[in-house]
């Protein structure tokens, strides 16, 4: 689901010794687009859960993805981007 917060999704280790942490938003781009002040708050929210994650377990070396499954609205890039994310398609390659 994705707005539990706390949740991450999926993490995959990195050679090199960091991650790329996958925050996964399967929703439709006007489903995404409905509410865009919720949209946006869930969304940094759980990007900021997945940094503080990579500090965590990779000393901050690595990277996180917004996978989403559609191309998420103006509003929602920016905010993404804002709280240091890089948006994906779904199977977590980048866009």
């Amino acid at each position: 689901m994705w707005a539990r917060v706390h949740k991450i999704d999926r993490i995959r280790p990195q050679p090199g010794g960091g991650a790329i942490v996958l925050v996964e938003d399967e929703r439709s781009a006007a489903t995404m687009a409905r509410l865009p002040s919720l949209s946006t708050l869930i969304a940094t929210a759980r990007i900021l859960n997945a940094r503080r994650v990579l500090d965590a377990r990779y000393g901050g070396k690595g990277e996180v993805r917004y996978a989403a499954a559609a191309l998420p609205p103006a509003v929602l890039l920016d905010a993404i981007a804002r709280a240091g994310a890089s948006v994906s398609d779904a199977s977590g390659e980048r866009i």
